[in-house]
Parts: C-alpha cells; sequence; structure tokens
C-alpha cells in the first residue's frame, strides 16, 4: 500500500465531533412527517404526525390526538383518543418527544380493539 493511496481511521479527533445542536437539528429534521409521541409539562401526551419546527422551536403536529396523562409516579393513564387536528406546541411546554413511528399516511389507530380505527 502506498501512503496515499489508504487512510485508516482509527481515532475520532475531537474537532470532528459534532455539536449537540447539530446533531439535534439532524434528529429532528428526520422526524418530520413521521408519527411522533409528545408528551408536556403538565403531563398529557399526544400522538401525531410533526409537520414543522419554526424559528422559535414551535412544534406542529398534524392529526394529533391526546391519548393520555403521566401520573405523577411515572405511570401514563391511556384514555380513549380524543381528536385535536393541529397542535402546536411551545419550547417551553415540551418535555419530551418520541419518534419512529410510520409515516404520515399511517393515522393513530386506538390501542384495545374494542375502538374503531380512526379514518
Amino acid at each position: 500500500f502506498g501512503s496515499s493511496s489508504c487512510i485508516i481511521m482509527d481515532t475520532v479527533h475531537e474537532s470532528e465531533v459534532e455539536p449537540p445542536h447539530v446533531v439535534a437539528r439532524r434528529t429532528l429534521t428526520a422526524a418530520m412527517q413521521k408519527r411522533v409521541r409528545v408528551e408536556v409539562q403538565d403531563g398529557r401526551v399526544f400522538v401525531g404526525c410533526l409537520e414543522c419546527v419554526d424559528y422559535l422551536r414551535n412544534l406542529a403536529v398534524s392529526d394529533a390526538f391526546e391519548v393520555g396523562v403521566r401520573k405523577d409516579d411515572g405511570t401514563l393513564q391511556t384514555r380513549r383518543p380524543i381528536s385535536i387536528g393541529v397542535l402546536m406546541i411551545p419550547p417551553e411546554q415540551l418535555k419530551k418527544i418520541e419518534a419512529g413511528g410510520p409515516s404520515k399516511a399511517i393515522r393513530y389507530q386506538p390501542p384495545d380493539s374494542q375502538h374503531s380505527p380512526v379514518v
């Protein structure tokens, strides 16, 4: 092997590590148009499709449903989903966001089979 034909990197230099805000932006961008679960400061939990984040860091979630409330002991008390429509969440109210569900083409299905699917 010639010295210029192959470069092997076995260490990561500190200058190559991305700043946290870059990682956060990339992660949030990857969650766009995906199903998300959002928990707000008062404990309410919503599911819907992440549509956008504006310059003030407000989240816009479409096809949103309120699905439960997180109690003080950390357990989630689920309920029959309540349709919200479009939900705007200011950053100071956001407690947690989880992404990774199917695309927005699939709407939320209630957790138990006794409820009919949302169409």
